[in-house]
């Protein structure tokens, strides 16, 4: 097992750019929530011919800029 890291931030702003905005946090501010985001970076990496055993992201990525998601990509 890998870890793919590097392209992993850009995926995230990506996702987030394309999936859309489908959950708000409390404050009202849109968020993609982590069941979203993990479907739509093991679709990207799918897309391009790989095939992740697991995408694990802990928190949902707020729309907001400079805000930033970590997710774990188990190869």
């Amino acid at each position: 097992m890998r870890k793919a890291g590097g392209a992993l931030g850009l995926l995230a702003a990506a996702a987030a750019s394309l999936a859309g905005c489908g959950w708000q946090a409390a404050d009202g501010i849109p968020a993609v929530d982590t069941a979203d985001l993990q479907t739509d970076i093991a679709g990207r990496f799918a897309d391009a011919g790989e095939h992740p055993e697991s995408v694990t992201c802990k928190e949902p990525l707020v729309g907001e800029v400079g805000q930033t998601a970590h997710c774990d990509v188990v190869m």
